[in-house]
């Protein structure tokens, strides 16, 4: 079988080839031949069972992508981690975590699997796995460890406040407060425990044997809820209204995987160890039963005036409980600050082979993209870390060559490699601070492309050491397709589509309607965005939108530059909006990396502008985000979008566009779908194999980003001979 053999006559030589071989992550057969005695055989089998325990915990993990959103920015107090109820999402949590976040606090709420937009692996293992406490108590703490959360308040209701109980239980030294709502801690003789699996079987039956409709009213009309229905009409019509978003398959998954019939009885180490608050609706009979038997563990039980669903009826007094809760605590102590000493850098050249030649709307057709990796190596604290940075110059679109981006490259290089320069935590805020330190570092004016490499390599650096970033806010990353004109319009798997016009208007308009009407039928929800890129003359983008039919406008989010260019390009916007009707709202790309109107101009336009389009590699990735919140401040949305480059810068934008999305703001698809166009990748693995395809289109995980540039950078470090080698496992892991 070509497998590897290796024969071991003692624990010492088993022990050095067993972990040759996971070094190598290479199949093995390790043979040892019975010369140890009893105490070795036991020692031995003892860390076998230990490694391949890790290992499936690993694997486990890793199906269960937990979709979160974090917000405020809260100076040394502990972040607030809310996790709902059965058949809830993250989103039950908006109105508290927003009177939270306006007080000074920071939150972080997340989606349990089996709801929301949390993704779990269907069909390679059993959901009894993937859906049980102790797999999600483990997704919980990684999701901390990447946020680089050492400390924080567990906040659960229902449902999430057992979860929080038995991330509490496990992980005390991680809680420095735990508030639980109407949750219950745990059954307290064998009878309950079986009396209460088989009524959470006979729930989970009627979830995919009855319309969902009908089990909700059902599961509502039951006494802890304290007829909310003629109680609280307006709380109980938007409650389910979200609940309707629930797939009863994955919400039945959910309630035999983490049921309370499998749940440890919490009790006894309630307020032991972690200061404990238990909250509960006043209305509620059972929960305001257990609630009395739990002062005994803790003297803050609070019951508000409402049933048992005490977050959707009283957000305001949950809140109020929250920040009493925060103020009591002592706040944590504010980092030091720390700088990051450079130890070494150089770049690797990268050529990336395109699926098919590209015509683009400059220039001769374009059958490859040719750059450079930029490695940049630090330490802090005796702890050794790298950061990748990508330089492609997009030709024709970008003002400076290959050749001119590399000599100003290494020249910087250079410099930085006789004296390196100490980088400074906060740079990762990207907060203009970044600009400024690259200005005083490099001489003369940077090259774009130049600039955001380096801004690449620099915040994969500080995204690696502790408090020296920005954290993201969102989970995951949504991305639109690209079609470029002449392909098959039935071809595509992604929610929203851009589609390049801008040849002849009334024959783009009949493609256009006729891809509307493919794209409903294959997902109604549907979107659209079109691209001219500065084509038509007002006339004919006058002619184009005029010919658009009902549908294809309604799923059009906006017209990416309808108009050439000319020094009254936004007084056309606004004649061509008045022709037609404010029929379609436009979007800004080229003319405001350019320099032909200006945010200030932008102000003043009277046509509907729905977006700034925004390449991080033209603009910078810190001049990015100042645009992206710009637009956030004026009514529009930021789209940042990709120039072929690739997965290393594509996951370099796709993190920074986690960063800019405010926490509770409506999802916005990125412009990353030209990784479609590339035949091969020099990340590891491809961005391509970190796109998956769900409910709400094509997304990309940030947790996947991170490590996928982790592993990429420590495989470049670790082939380059005569260079220090990073430590151990990416540090952000």
């Amino acid at each position: 079988f070509n497998v590897p053999h290796v024969l071991c006559n003692s624990l010492q030589d088993f022990e050095a080839a067993y972990v040759t071989s996971q070094s190598q992550k290479t199949g093995c057969v390790i043979e040892v031949q019975p010369a140890l005695n009893f105490e070795e055989n036991v020692m031995l089998h003892k860390q076998i069972g230990q490694d391949v325990a890790r290992a499936v915990r690993d694997e486990l993990v890793s199906q269960v992508k937990i979709s979160w959103c974090q917000g405020g920015k809260a100076e040394g107090r502990n972040v607030l981690v809310l996790l709902h109820g059965w058949m809830g999402q993250k989103a039950d949590w908006k109105l508290v975590s927003q009177i939270l976040m306006e007080e000074g606090c920071s939150i972080l709420a997340l989606d349990l699997p089996g709801h929301g937009d949390t993704q779990v692996a269907d069909g390679s293992w059993e959901a009894s796995a993937l859906y049980s406490m102790p797999l999600l108590i483990e997704v919980l703490k990684q999701i901390l460890d990447q946020l680089q959360l050492q400390k924080v308040i567990m906040v659960g209701y229902s449902l999430g406040g057992r979860v929080a109980m038995g991330f509490a239980d496990s992980y005390p030294e991680r809680c420095a407060a735990l508030m639980v709502l109407s949750a219950n801690p745990g059954v307290l003789t064998e009878e309950e425990r079986h009396q209460r699996w088989l009524l959470d079987q006979r729930h989970a039956k009627q979830l995919t044997q009855q319309t969902f409709e009908a089990f909700l009213d059902s599961w509502y009309a039951a006494p802890l809820w304290a007829g909310l229905k003629e109680r609280r009409p307006d709380v109980y019509s938007q409650m389910l209204e979200k609940r309707r978003q629930t797939r009863p398959h994955l919400a039945a998954h959910s309630l035999l995987g983490l049921s309370l019939a499998s749940q440890p009885n919490f009790r006894p180490h309630l307020g032991q160890r972690v200061p404990f608050w238990y909250v509960f609706g006043e209305l509620d009979s059972k929960f305001a039963e257990i609630g009395k038997d739990l002062a005994a563990c803790s003297s803050k039980v609070h019951s508000l005036p409402c049933g048992h669903a005490v977050v959707e009826e009283c957000p305001r007094e949950v809140a109020d409980l929250l920040l009493s809760l925060v103020k009591q605590l002592p706040s944590p102590s504010a980092p030091k600050a720390k700088v990051l000493q450079l130890t070494a850098a150089w770049t690797e050249p990268i050529q990336l082979l395109l699926k098919a030649p590209l015509l683009l709307s400059r220039g001769d057709l374009m059958p490859q993209r040719s750059g450079v990796l930029l490695v940049l190596q630090a330490q802090v604290d005796g702890a050794k870390m790298a950061g990748l940075g990508e330089v492609t110059p997009l030709p024709l679109f970008h003002k400076e060559t290959l050749d001119e981006a590399e000599s100003q490259l290494n020249y910087i290089l250079a410099q930085w490699n006789s004296r390196p320069p100490k980088v400074p935590f906060d740079l990762g805020r990207l907060d203009g601070t970044l600009t400024k330190w690259l200005d005083q570092q490099c001489t003369g004016n940077l090259l774009p492309s130049v600039r955001a490499g380096l801004e690449m390599a620099l915040l994969h650096l500080l995204r690696r050491a502790p408090e020296g970033w920005r954290r993201p806010q969102r989970s995951d990353v949504s991305i639109n397709s690209l079609l470029a004109r002449d392909e098959d319009l039935a071809a595509d798997t992604a929610l929203v589509a851009k589609f390049k016009v801008g040849k002849e208007p009334l024959e783009d308009a009949e493609r256009t309607n006729q891809l509307a009407k493919l794209l409903l039928e294959k997902r109604p929800q549907a979107r659209l965005r079109l691209d001219a890129n500065r084509s038509w003359s007002l006339e004919q983008a006058a002619s184009f939108i005029n010919n658009l039919d009902e549908q294809a406008l309604q799923i059009t989010e906006y017209l990416e530059e309808p108009v050439q260019q000319s020094p009254q390009l936004l007084q056309h916007w606004e004649v061509l909006s008045e022709k037609t009707e404010r029929r379609l709202a436009f979007a800004v790309d080229e003319s405001l990396t350019e320099g032909i109107v200006s945010t200030k101009d932008l102000e003043s336009c009277k046509a509907p502008i729905k977006a700034l389009v925004l390449k991080p590699s033209l603009q910078g990735l810190e001049q990015t985000a100042a645009m992206a919140k710009w637009a956030d401040e004026h009514g529009a949305v930021a789209v940042l979008s990709s120039a072929f480059e690739s997965g290393v810068a594509l996951c370099h934008f796709a993190l920074l566009a986690s960063m800019l999305a405010p926490c509770w703001a409506e999802d916005v698809a990125q412009g990353f779908g030209t990784f479609t166009r590339l035949s091969e990748d020099v990340l590891e693995p491809p961005f391509a194999d970190l796109v998956s395809v769900g409910h709400k289109g094509w997304q990309v995980n940030i947790g996947s980003c991170q490590e996928a540039l982790d592993r990429s950078v420590e495989a470049l470090v670790a082939a380059r001979q005569g260079t220090d080698l990073v430590d151990g496992p990416s540090l952000a892991k």
